[in-house]
């Protein structure tokens, strides 16, 4: 930097500009003291140079860089110069950049300070350090690279019981069980890779060799020097929460174990399935030699071992019977009391010789046994053994047992419960499947069917399984007629509004139309809620047929009653005429006989005959009826030929009438035989003919034909009568039963009664055919072979008798 003799600057390298506190653009023609404030009273000296003395001039300076803000240092110095083109005086300044060389110096002094300073604290710090450690709560153990103590702590010497002495020089693996701890070699090179702390839990040997839970926090320290590591443990005596731990792990074990049971107690209980499970769990869970229930016979007879779980080289002791000797009758009452028996040493056991000596054959050192009780009984024993060495037993084994016990008391007492109620399911079911009634059970809140039993299949004729599937199903099978009414009674019920009490019929797979009575009641559970539905359908087709013809019968009786009211009212009506004729008669006779001729005395008598005969034919007509009605008339049918009988009945009935009617009497077919009864066909063809002959008026004609066929004879009587109305038609063969429009025309209501009755004996048919005012037809069919009807007919009232 070249300055004139006013110290302005008149040119500059750019290597200055760094050092410059002015902006480079306005350097030029400024004050150097401006920019290097370290020039300022310097002005003298500066002078005397640019004056040609042989001065040197020199200055150190700070400044801070406007572009990194950092802090530079720096040597500015000058020598005097004459320019020849003016002789003015001018300076020359050369500055240089000592700016590492002065950090360098700085750092170095630091360092120099802090060496002094840690020299002099190492000493302090090292007795601090000691005494921190030897104040240390925990355990503190230093190794060497290839893991030998070094040094130990007072709480590490109060932990494991060595002095210094005896554990310096030792190596670590010597004092922490091999099974809980990496390798030496693996875990020291874990140690020196890791910057971090490596916590290591392992049990630790003490001087009088018992085992303590050790909780260690290592790390790896590096030497400078050396460029080996050194191993630093610091431990922890977590023997007692390793305890608390164990206790609670067993706790919750036997939680598990204790919670198993009882779910397969809720789930299966298969009594066999439930004890195997507790005893090999207890086994497992107490790591003991053997495990097993010993089952004691209530009749002191002996026992016997039912379940077992034993280690495999050990023999097995399972379904061997024991005497009475090995456990006597008098152990049974203190155990049913509650007695538990821990042996820990087979020499100090306060047992028989001979249990002793049972015991020492099976190679039993051990062993805890408590009872189990069922209905205040002893049932039978819960038994651990530890046969490869004694065993002292604790508590916890021992409330394990007893709880265990409990369980296994329950699973039996559910067992037998289970047994008991599937004896009463099975003989449920044995009752269900073996009644005519059907019974079922019926989930309301699933609308699901429980059970159904067989006998629907017989009553309904459909498989079970459908109504599994389908519970509604069953109303398929319901008549049409009554379907509504039994679907609307289901639905209250199964709302448990009211409960379905109906009586419908079905029609079952086999067509058959059946009665059903049908009825459902709740079943409650202990909050008296109702859950299940129970119902029974019976088959009353039977009930409803017998109440049927019950109401037949009592219809019939009522048409007695009202047939015998009509018979009195007939018999009276017709007995009344023929008896006044009679009377009157055989007053006149008894009175005017010496007055009267022969000829009038002879109409008296014919009158009276007459008369007579007229109620003997009533009487007859009405023995006809009883007889028939009794099921006491006789069939006789033989052979005689038809047209021949026809032939002389309309000359006796022709002879009867004299000259009011007419007879036409008209043949077909061959005339051949047909085996008949002759007095139920003259009933027949008499009755048919009379009434013609009643209802028709006079000199009108009356029709018979007779028509002889191979099978049948047909007869037909037609007239030119009053005819029947149609209403009439139907109840025209029923007893004293008279159409509508016979008037003052006398008769009984019998004869058409008698007719049908005698056509049915001979197993044929009649038809009728009328019209009021035109007249009726009336046409008979019998069959030509009446024999074989006639032995069935004698053959059925044999039976009947």
């Amino acid at each position: 930097m070249r300055l004139d003799e006013n110290l302005k600057i008149l040119d500059f390298s750019e290597g200055i500009l760094p050092f410059a506190d002015y902006p480079n653009e306005l350097i030029i023609g400024q004050d150097a003291r401006r920019c290097f404030p370290e020039l300022i009273g310097a002005e003298e000296r500066l002078n005397l140079i640019m004056q040609g003395q042989d001065l040197s001039f020199e200055v150190k300076g700070i400044c801070r860089s406007l572009e990194k803000k950092n802090r530079l240092y720096f040597d500015l110095y000058t020598n005097p110069i004459k320019t020849e083109a003016c002789l003015e005086k001018q300076l020359i300044f050369f500055l240089e950049d000592i700016t590492e060389k002065m950090l360098l110096q700085q750092q170095l002094k630091q360092q120099t300070n802090e060496t002094n300073i840690l020299i002099n604290s190492v000493a302090g710090y090292r007795n601090y350090l000691n005494r921190i450690i030897a104040a240390m709560g925990d355990a503190l153990l230093v190794t060497s690279n290839s893991g030998i103590i070094e040094t130990i702590n007072q709480a590490t010497e109060s932990l494991l019981g060595y002095s210094v002495e005896e554990i310096s020089g030792k190596h670590i693996s010597q004092f922490i069980k091999s099974t809980d701890f990496l390798p030496q070699d693996h875990q020291l090179c874990l140690l020196s890779e890791s910057e971090h702390l490596q916590n290591i839990e392992s049990v630790c040997y003490t001087k009088n060799q018992e085992e303590i839970f050790v909780a260690f926090s290592c790390s790896a320290i590096k030497s400078e020097v050396e460029g080996l590591y050194n191993f630093i443990y610091v431990g922890r005596d977590i023997t007692e929460r390793k305890r608390a731990e164990l206790e609670l792990r067993r706790q919750n074990r036997r939680s598990q174990l204790l919670a198993t049971i009882a779910l397969k107690i809720r789930q299966s209980l298969q009594i066999e399935e439930i004890l195997q499970t507790t005893v090999n769990e207890v086994r497992s869970l107490l790591q003991v030699d053997r495990v097993l229930i010993l089952r004691v016979f209530p009749d002191g007879t002996g026992s016997a071992v039912v379940t077992e779980s034993v280690v495999s080289h050990l023999p097995s002791l399972l379904n061997r019977q024991f005497l009475p000797e090995v456990f006597p009758v008098e152990y049974h009452q203190m155990y049913r009391k509650g007695r538990i028996q821990a042996i820990e040493a087979l020499e100090n056991a306060q047992i028989s010789p001979c249990h002793a000596q049972f015991l020492e054959d099976l190679g039993i050192q051990s062993k805890l046994v408590v009872p189990i009780i069922y209905a205040d009984e002893l049932w039978g024993l819960l038994i651990a053994h530890q046969c490869n060495s004694q065993r002292i037993w604790d508590n916890f084994e021992i409330e394990l047992l007893q709880q265990l016990a409990n369980q296994a008391a329950i699973t039996i007492s559910q067992s037998q419960l289970l047994q008991a109620v599937q004896e009463s399911e099975k003989q449920f079911r044995q009752l269900t499947e073996n009644i005519n009634e059907v019974f079922w059970l019926f989930d309301p809140e699933k609308d699901q069917v429980l059970y159904i039993s067989s006998a629907y299949e017989k009553l309904w004729g459909y498989h079970r399984e459908s109504l599994y599937k389908h519970p509604q199903s069953w109303l398929d099978a319901v008549y049409q007629d009554d379907r509504d009414r039994v679907i609307a009674a289901v639905e209250k019920s199964h709302q448990c509004q009211d409960f379905f009490n109906q009586e419908y019929r079905i029609i079952g797979a086999d067509g058959f139309l059946r009665w059903i009575w049908g009825r459902e009641f709740p079943i409650h559970n202990e909050r008296g809620e109702i859950y299940r539905i129970a119902g029974i359908a019976e088959n009353i087709t039977d009930r409803k047929q017998a109440e049927e013809e019950i109401n037949k019968s009592l219809e019939q009786e009522k048409e007695l009653n009202e047939l015998k009211s009509s018979f009195i009212s007939m018999v009276s009506h017709e007995f009344r005429t023929p008896l006044s004729t009679i009377l009157l008669s055989s007053e006149l006779l008894q009175n005017y006989s010496h007055k009267w001729d022969q000829t009038k005395k002879n109409k008296a008598f014919k009158r009276i005959h007459s008369s007579v005969k007229t109620m003997s034919k009533l009487l007859e007509d009405v023995l006809v009826i009883g007889k028939s009605e009794a099921g006491k008339q006789e069939f006789n049918p033989v052979l005689l030929n038809p047209i021949l009988f026809c032939e002389e009945l309309v000359s006796e009935i022709q002879l009867t009438i004299a000259l009011t009617h007419k007879i036409n009497f008209v043949t077909k077919g061959d005339g051949n035989n047909a085996y008949l009864d002759e007095k139920l066909l003259r009933q027949i063809l008499n009755n048919l003919m009379t009434n013609a002959v009643k209802y028709s008026s006079p000199s009108s004609t009356v029709h018979l034909l007779c028509d002889c066929q191979e099978e049948i004879v047909v007869f037909e009587v037609r007239d030119e009568g009053i005819g029947i109305p149609l209403e009439d038609q139907k109840h025209l063969f029923e007893t004293f039963h008279r159409a509508s429009n016979v008037g003052q025309i006398p008769g009984t209501g019998l004869g058409l009664a008698i007719v049908k009755q005698s056509v049915d004996l001979h197993q044929g048919e009649i038809n009728i055919q009328s019209q009021v005012g035109a007249g009726t037809t009336f046409i008979v069919k019998l069959p030509t072979n009446c024999q074989q009807q006639a032995e069935a007919i004698t053959l059925a009232q044999g039976y009947a008798q």
